[in-house]
């Protein structure tokens, strides 16, 4: 009877640790769920996808060129998609950098982004975006991305965008890069090109050279559009030369010639007359 007592306490007792070690599991199991839940849904990003790109690139490049040509048959891995923070003082240069992977279909996504400023930089060796940089504001809801061109003072807060894993960025192709010369240029690239290029790279300099250029040939396109104005005109600039030249010789002061030989004559005829 005592062993059989014993045995069913002990029995009772492994039963209840056991129960106790299942709810234990049971209950981690729950709180992990409920964790990874709140985690997904508290965890906030976006998607972006590249637009446009040709699926063939023609380079034109000089015959016999020994110049290496860039692979052009592997443009996803072409790209570099960098998000830069913000959030950390502006003064420092090493800011934090999340390089994001672009997918055969162009595709690219940041994931579990803190709330702050984003700095959102597109590139790629092979082409060229209408806007490859984006300034990106994260919120506690909403992502909102602007528009920031190089070298300006502040992003452009009429372009604001809102993305997300279901709204994505889209990042328009504008142009293939193009890295040789070409065989055939065309005079406004020669003249571009030239030592006097700058002069049509300004436009206040391409103005001054323009006028100057019209003024030093009026006269002469004018003989041959209206001959008698060119006439005219010149006859008019011939008799201002030549008023000019009357003024200024009855301006001058009257010339006294052999001035010694007249006052030793007056002098000579003064004696005279005290003599008489």
């Amino acid at each position: 009877m005592m062993n059989g007592d014993k045995f069913l306490k002990a029995f009772t007792q492994s039963n209840k640790e056991n129960l106790t070690r299942e709810l234990f599991t049971m209950k981690s199991v729950v709180v992990f769920i409920l964790y990874y839940c709140i985690a997904v849904v508290s965890a906030i990003g976006f998607k972006g996808v590249i637009e446009g790109i040709p699926e063939q690139v023609t380079i034109d490049l000089p015959k016999d060129s020994i110049r290496i040509v860039p692979n052009i048959d592997n443009y996803p891995q072409r790209f570099k998609v960098d998000l830069y923070s913000l959030n950390d003082d502006k003064k420092q240069a090493d800011f934090k950098q999340v390089t994001a992977v672009v997918s055969k279909d162009y595709q690219f996504k940041f994931e579990d982004l803190a709330i702050g400023e984003y700095e959102l930089v597109i590139s790629s060796y092979d082409f060229t975006f209408v806007h490859n940089r984006y300034r990106v504001r994260v919120d506690r809801d909403t992502i909102t991305a602007y528009q920031d061109p190089l070298g300006e003072e502040t992003y452009n807060i009429t372009s604001a965008i809102e993305v997300s894993k279901v709204k994505p960025l889209k990042i328009k192709f504008k142009q293939v890069k193009q890295f040789y010369p070409k065989t055939g240029q065309s005079l406004a690239d020669m003249v571009i090109n030239s030592p006097f290029g700058f002069i049509f790279k300004n436009t206040t300099y391409t103005v001054i050279f323009v006028v100057c250029m019209a003024i030093m040939a009026a006269p002469y396109i004018l003989q041959y559009v209206n001959p008698e104005l060119a006439a005219e005109l010149n006859g008019k600039g011939l008799q201002a030369s030549e008023e000019k030249v009357v003024r200024s010789s009855a301006l001058e002061p009257p010339t006294i010639v052999n001035t010694g030989e007249s006052t030793a004559t007056k002098k000579s005829g003064s004696s005279v007359k005290r003599r008489r």
